[in-house]
């Protein structure tokens, strides 16, 4: 298990794949910055969502997507690739005819 200094963020082969999570959860560390994004929320609006979650470790995921940018980038784009084979892959609609807008 690789944690980061302040052992709020730590990496474990078995816990999503070893990737930077909110240590304890399964929660990754940009799942916080995505959510914060999307719900356009609070830390608070994050902390209600999430019980159990403590603002230092909001912060220190925030703050370790920052300071890992390329990182964080590098899992985001190997999670999409996976989340399109898995799409292409249980598609009743072939692929090209999805590229196309056509059903």
């Amino acid at each position: 298990m690789d944690q980061s200094p302040d052992t709020r963020i730590q990496k474990s082969p078995g816990v999503c794949g070893g990737k930077p999570c909110i240590a304890g959860t399964r929660i990754r560390v940009w799942d916080v910055e995505d959510w914060m994004r999307s719900e356009g929320g609070s830390v608070g609006d994050f902390l209600d969502a999430f019980p159990g979650v403590l603002a230092e470790d909001v912060q220190a995921a925030l703050e370790y997507c920052s300071s890992h940018r390329a990182e964080v980038e590098r899992y985001r784009i190997e999670e999409e690739k996976v989340a399109e084979t898995y799409r292409a892959s249980t598609s009743s609609i072939p692929p090209a005819l999805i590229a196309d807008g056509r059903d």
